[in-house]
């Protein structure tokens, strides 16, 4: 191995020197001698391998002749002392070899050296090669710089930013590429650094002079070389910052559109006028987005209104307010936004404007915005996003707008409806459980004498309960503040003493505990007082005319068979007699009509209730021709009434029909309304014209023009109480038509989805 070495020796001609020649040209190894040891070594290290140092026993300081500088390994051969030891290991020898063992040992220590040094070399080698590999490769410009601001290295990517070759950025100064402000700016940043306590790496950026004399916005990021001496030049990065520099004017684009769009929204919310809502609308849309045309359609009161800016182009045609119609209908049917690079591309119809780029966004339900620009990709998602965060503003804008105006209407409908309703009203505010008087109606006023001045703030219940009405006001007061509707009747003291009143009790909010109520009280004084009446006459007409009537009939029947009716008077008394009696029972069939409601309604059976009233009828009476026609099955809404109701129309048809024998056609009919209606038609004389007007309300009802019976009266409270009517049919038949139509009643297969 050591044949393919050369050694370089150094020291002076001694006995210890010729030894270690010798040695060497044994082993066929190359030595290269100086004359003294103070000869350079600045041409043995361009092509030793290895330098022997020859330390004589005279002990000359041969360390101070050591080349520090040098990278080859170095063995010394010399005297084995402490002196000589301690001054190798300070000069960083990699070997020591004793005069006593120079043939022995001084070989193989040089192969070992020398095999470290190749191993090291070839380490630092490939480490240099990664270094100019990633240098070349990384995208970011790399340079060094001495201590003049002269170029020592640049990479390709420095070359391919200036448009200079490496070969001629070597050597030139800074100032070839980049601005005096920038050369300044980098010495200053120098000096910082070379400072006790200063940075070591410093960012900054500066421009870039291309050799087409172009500024290129570019980062450097720079650092000391290290160095013996305080300042051995710097070395640093570049990288082109043209994309960073648009995105971040992007974004501060972008930043100050929200903002101003945020201003807008600011400005919307202390508007109260839809037209002025348009105008800022239209004002931000234009400084927001570079625009040529844009349009704007608002939709208030369901009634479009156009905006059209004052175009800043040459429209060829314009037949409509919208800029595209097409994607004006697909934009409001799809609520979503579009946005059309090229409308030019467009084949399939006959272009509207010369305007090529189209912004359209819904505002609201049925609104519209359109932007349009004279080239191609005019709008990006930024102005479309932008567009739709104003627009949807406007939209709640609007929708504010007209839901206050709306709060504005009811509130003035109800302030009327509660100042003119003809009952006395009180707005109630529960405190614990106290029903507080908020405000009161001029009916309040008028009613209990009161004026609302006095009340407000007071318990309603201290002025107008009755003392023994305390306990069940104060169980409503519960129920009220509870968000119960309440509909009951309660005495309350007024101005002009006691009266019954029906009390409603409606909640603000029902079924929540709801501190606000509203007392409606409507007077039913003279109607309980009437009621009273009405029933203690009925009673007494019910009672006593019927016992009368009966005690007449039993001695008209005595007198007729005691002393004969030769002119008939006893048989009149007894025919009399009975119609009285019926019209006392009469009276009792309409009195349980009218205590029943709408509650009471369930599904009668019409068909089988007619089937009855028919086999009935036909019972009391002889010589009487019935024809039945019904569907299988008819159900109506009502009560068993009903069945008196029919029975009374089929006797009505019989009792006054003047012919031999009667003849009544009965027909059951459902129609598409969810009606059942029965139908009877006789061959008699007819209902006289002014009892039909009666029964109609066609008449006033009057002591002389009276209908002659209850029975009809009773079948038109029947059907009226059941939701229906009682109608008449005369024209183009030989007797009368009644029509009794009542409500179907729902059975399970009309529940059944269809």
């Amino acid at each position: 191995m050591l044949a393919e070495l050369t050694v370089s020796m150094v020291g002076a001609s001694s006995p210890l020197r010729d030894r270690v020649v010798r040695t060497l040209e044994d082993v066929g190894a190359t030595t290269v001698a100086a004359e003294d040891s103070g000869t350079s070594m600045s041409d043995a290290r361009s092509y030793a391998d290895c330098i022997v140092y020859v330390s004589t026993e005279g002990g000359e300081l041969w360390q101070e002749t050591v080349d520090k500088e040098s990278s080859l390994p170095i063995v010394l051969c010399g005297p084995r002392d402490e002196t000589h030891l301690a001054a190798a290991i300070n000069a960083g020898v990699d070997a020591y070899v004793g005069p006593e063992e120079i043939e022995s040992q001084l070989v193989e220590r040089i192969g070992t050296v020398v095999s470290a040094d190749s191993t090291r070399l070839s380490d630092e080698r490939r480490e240099l090669e990664q270094r100019d590999l990633i240098i070349e490769t990384v995208a970011d410009g790399v340079y060094s710089l001495d201590t003049d601001g002269c170029y020592t290295m640049v990479n390709d990517a420095v070359a391919s930013m200036t448009g200079y070759s490496r070969e001629e950025l070597l050597g030139k100064h800074v100032s070839a590429i980049m601005t005096d402000e920038d050369v300044v700016q980098g010495r200053t940043l120098i000096k910082q650094m070379l400072d006790e306590g200063g940075p070591s790496v410093t960012t900054y950026e500066i421009e870039l002079v291309t050799r087409s004399d172009n500024r290129v916005p570019c980062e450097v990021v720079m650092s000391l070389l290290p160095g013996e001496k305080p300042f051995n030049g710097t070395v640093g990065s570049v990288r082109d910052i043209r994309d960073q520099k648009q995105l971040e004017r992007e974004l501060r684009e972008r930043k100050r559109n929200v903002e101003s769009v945020h201003r807008v929204a600011t400005q919307l919310e202390n508007t109260r006028a839809i037209e002025t809502i348009d105008d800022i609308a239209l004002d931000a849309v234009i400084d927001v987005l570079d625009i040529d045309v844009c349009c704007l359609k608002t939709t208030h009161d369901g009634q479009p209104r156009w905006h059209v800016t004052d175009p800043r182009i040459d429209i060829e045609a314009f037949p409509i307010c919208c800029l595209d119609e097409q994607i004006h209908q697909r934009t409001v049917r799809g609520d979503r936004t579009f946005v059309v690079n090229d409308l030019h591309e467009r084949r399939d119809e006959t272009r509207q404007t010369n305007i090529r780029s189209l912004l359209s966004v819904p505002v609201g339900e049925n609104g519209l915005f359109q932007a349009g620009v004279l080239d191609s990709d005019g709008f990006g998602y930024d102005d479309a996003e932008i567009a739709e965060l104003l627009f949807a503003h406007v939209a709640n804008a609007i929708e504010r707008i007209e839901a206050e105006a709306q709060l504005v209407d009811e509130r003035d409908r109800f302030a009327a409806l509660f100042e003119n309703v003809p009952d006395p009203v009180a707005s109630i505010r529960y405190e614990g459980d106290q029903p507080i008087v908020l405000d009161t109606n001029p009916a309040f006023e008028r009613t209990f004498g009161y004026d609302v001045d006095q009340l407000r703030g007071e318990s309603i219940d201290r002025f107008v309960v009755p003392p023994e009405g305390t306990d069940r006001a104060d169980e409503l007061n519960e129920r009220g503040r509870r968000g119960e509707l309440i509909e009951t009747e309660v005495e309350r003291q007024t101005s002009s003493g006691r009266r019954e009143f029906l009390l409603t009790v409606v909640p603000v909010e029902l079924g929540e505990d709801s501190p606000l109520t509203y007392a409606v009280y409507t007077d039913i004084t003279e109607r309980k007082r009437q009621q009273q009446r009405v029933e203690v006459l009925n009673r007494v007409l019910r009672h006593d005319l019927r016992n009368g009537m009966n005690i007449v009939k039993g001695c008209a029947e005595m007198l007729e068979s005691s002393t004969g009716d030769e002119y008939g008077y006893a048989e009149t008394i007894k025919r009399r007699a009975d119609e009285l009696i019926s019209l006392a029972e009469k009276t009792r069939a309409v009195e349980q009509t009218l205590e029943h409601d709408e509650r009471d309604l369930g599904s009668v059976d019409v068909v089988e209730g007619v089937q009855s009233m028919v086999d009935r009828v036909d019972n009391e009476h002889e010589d009487v021709e019935f024809t039945v026609s019904t569907p299988d099955s008819a159900h109506a809404r009502s009560d068993n009434m009903l069945r008196t109701a029919i029975y009374h129309v089929l006797d009505n048809a019989v009792v006054h029909n003047d012919t031999d024998e009667p003849a009544v056609d009965v027909t059951v009919s459902v129609n598409d309304a969810q009606q059942v209606t029965v139908t009877v038609e006789d061959d008699g004389p007819g209902i006289p014209r002014e009892e039909r007007e009666l029964l109609e309300e066609d008449r006033e009802i009057t002591q002389l023009r009276h209908a002659s019976g209850l029975g009809l009266w009773l079948v038109n409270w029947v059907v009226t109480q059941s939701g229906g009517t009682l109608s008449f049919e005369t024209e183009g038949i030989d007797g009368t038509r009644v029509h009794l139509t009542v409500p179907k009643a729902l059975t399970e297969d009309d529940l059944e989805p269809k």
